[in-house]
């Protein structure tokens, strides 16, 4: 793998991650309230919601880089899924931890650089993954599963919990606070 270019795109990824997030905050609402809608967008205001919209955001991300950067596959797949999963932990806890009611891109973007910088520093540090495409793969299919099924049928905790109308999982779009 090209090191130096691949820490550029590494690095233009957090933006585009963003970007990408922010793209689909609206899509529930678009959708009319469809399952594509509640699946690609944010059903409602909590912590778990915004950190589905930016994890999904990484792994389309991660798929461009696939097939634009064409990286050793097995390496780079057990890098994204230590990533997404480093990612996706520490969004919710930011949100938990700070107190912050809402939307915040500050704390998107802390979530999204430690998800890339995870994700680079054992693309580059970790060697052996011959034998990791598999659980790497399935390990990233069951976060997908993971996120959708969250939205439908969340736990009923502070991170999945709306803050604007204390609700839980898909809300109607008509009381949809965003």
């Amino acid at each position: 793998m090209r090191r130096k270019l691949f820490f550029v795109v590494e690095f233009i990824g957090v933006f585009a991650v963003l970007f990408i997030a922010s793209g689909m905050r609206g899509v529930y609402e678009a959708a009319d309230g469809n399952v594509l809608g509640v699946l690609f967008g944010s059903a409602n205001g909590s912590a778990w919601e915004r950190s589905k919209l930016v994890s999904l955001a990484y792994i389309a991300f991660g798929a461009l880089e696939l097939i634009l950067l064409k990286p050793p596959v097995t390496k780079f797949v057990f890098a994204k899924a230590v990533g997404i999963y480093a990612l996706t932990a520490t969004l919710p806890a930011l949100y938990l931890l700070s107190g912050v009611s809402g939307f915040c891109r500050w704390l998107e973007l802390i979530a999204t650089v430690v998800g890339f910088s995870v994700s680079a520093v054992v693309a580059v540090r970790v060697k052996n993954t011959d034998s990791l495409l598999l659980p790497s793969a399935l390990a990233l299919l069951f976060m997908v599963i993971i996120l959708f099924c969250l939205t439908v049928a969340p736990l009923h905790n502070a991170v999945f919990a709306d803050p604007f109308t204390g609700l839980y999982g898909v809300i109607p779009t008509r009381m949809v606070v965003a």
